[in-house]
């Protein structure tokens, strides 16, 4: 399991390399290909979630960038919590969500 924040962090770090075509390809099927779930939805019309400021505040205030506190609020929302999260930074969210975290090249080898 993943955010939209993180496959649209994706998509804008590759953009620098793709074209318009391959930007959206890529946004459309990288949960799909890697059989990876997205929270809170995923498509064209998706929408990121609505956050207060003063929970994202409470999370910055432990020393987490904008990006990381709004995956960790997002993901505090759920019920039940997400049993997997599948990151680029493990590091930056260790001992902040409950369940697994893996990198994308440990969630692959574990298929």
């Amino acid at each position: 399991m993943t955010t939209i924040f993180n496959v649209l962090e994706i998509c804008g770090v590759l953009s620098f390399n793709l074209n318009s075509r391959q930007l959206m390809e890529l946004y459309a099927y990288l949960p799909a290909r890697y059989k990876i779930g997205v929270v809170p939805a995923h498509g064209p019309a998706a929408a990121t979630p609505r956050l207060p400021a003063a929970a994202l505040l409470r999370i910055m205030r432990q020393r987490a960038s904008l990006g990381d506190a709004q995956v960790i609020a997002l993901l505090r929302t759920m019920q039940p919590p997400p049993d997997l999260l599948v990151t680029w930074n493990t590091v930056h969210f260790s001992g902040r969500l409950e369940g697994t975290l893996r990198t994308p090249a440990d969630a692959l080898h574990a298929l």
